[in-house]
Order: C-alpha cells, then structure tokens, then sequence
C-alpha cells in the first residue's frame, strides 16, 4: 500500500447536535493515534437515516484502499446498525477485502474471536434500535411543534371537551378526530375521570 493511500476510514452521522459530531471525530481520532493510523478518510452524511455515504464509504473501504473501518457507535450507520444479518454482512465483506472493522463504542472488532464479537454484536444492535427510535420520536415531536399539533398529555381542558363530546354519544375514533388528540389520549382522559369518580365516595368514607 503506497503511502498516498489513506489507512483507514471512518464514517459519521450528525445532527443538530454539534456535540455529538465532535465526540465521534475525537473518539475515532484517538483511536487512529493509539493504532498509529496515519491518515483518515471521513466520510459524512447529516442528519440522514438513509446513510448514503455509509455506503460510499463501505466501496471506498472494500476497494482495499484501506487498512481499517472506523465507526463510533452503530447507530450512526442508520437502518444498517439495527440488524444483526446486515452488521454481520457488512463486517464479513471488509474482513473479506482485508479491511479490519471497528465500532468504537460497541466494542466490536472484527479480530475479536466470533463468540465475543457476536456477544457484543447482540447488546449493540439492541441499544442501536433504541437509540434510532428515540431520535424518530425527538423529530417527530419537533415537527408537531413546528406545525403547531398538540404534544404531550391532553391538558384539563381537552379533558373536559373529551367528556362532553363522549356525553354526546360520540365514539373513541370521532373524539380523537375532532380534538387533535390520540385515540389512547381519549382513553386516557376518561379513565381519569372514572378513576376520580372513584375515589370521590371512597374518600368521604
């Protein structure tokens, strides 16, 4: 391998969050020095769940141009990072092509034996589908508020417009309908009113 070659690659994905951007390019590049990598090719993709540069950085690495696959945590590789087949094919395919892959944070090394790094594999793919789920809800909850939807538990007075139209003899589904709120939300709201009718007489016993 020719010296104007780089030894290594490393793939990240940010966000909003420039923090996490720097934690992965600090985290990578210690760990290229304590390896004595001596040079880097980033490859970055932005707030994105598709990750098309994951892939472009996975054909730069198979070409045998490098040395190592650096990713900090699984769940910067998107879709990919939650399955245990696709993490498996990706890392058989660069130890193929010769190429050693890591995950810093997931403790994942291909030269691991495959007891261990399957062991790990198993803990990382499972924390990397809770990751991505709370990263979908935390946009989710952004977008509603940037359209102005209701977020969150109904408040007393959605409360007392759910029971009213409920009174009216309307069902579950056309509530939710007509106060913006969830069906389960509606649900919500008249437990709480039957939990409170409840405990009305219990508490004047």
């Amino acid at each position: 391998m020719s010296n104007s070659r780089p030894s290594a690659v490393c793939y990240v994905r940010s966000d909003e969050w420039r923090d996490l951007r720097e934690m992965q390019i600090a985290a990578i590049h210690t760990y290229a020095r304590e390896n004595h990598i001596s040079h880097l090719e980033t490859f970055e993709d932005v707030n994105d769940d598709g990750a098309p540069s994951l892939c472009t950085a996975l054909t730069f690495a198979k070409q045998r141009r490098v040395d190592f696959f650096i990713l900090w945590r699984l769940d910067r590789a998107g879709e990919c990072g939650r399955s245990i087949e696709k993490v498996v094919e990706m890392a058989s395919d660069l130890c193929a092509s010769e190429v050693r892959f890591v995950c810093l944070q997931d403790h994942l090394d291909s030269e691991q034996s495959a007891k261990v790094f399957l062991r790990f594999l198993v803990q990382a793919v499972a924390h990397a589908a809770r990751l991505i789920k709370g990263e979908r809800v935390s946009h989710a909850l952004k977008t509603a508020r940037a359209l102005g939807e209701p977020v969150g538990r109904p408040s007393s007075r959605d409360d007392e417009q759910i029971l009213e139209l409920r009174r009216q003899g309307h069902s579950l589904r056309e509530i939710a309908l007509q106060t913006g709120v969830s069906i389960w939300a509606v649900q919500r709201a008249i437990k709480r009113w039957a939990d409170a009718q409840d405990e009305g007489p219990n508490a004047a016993r």
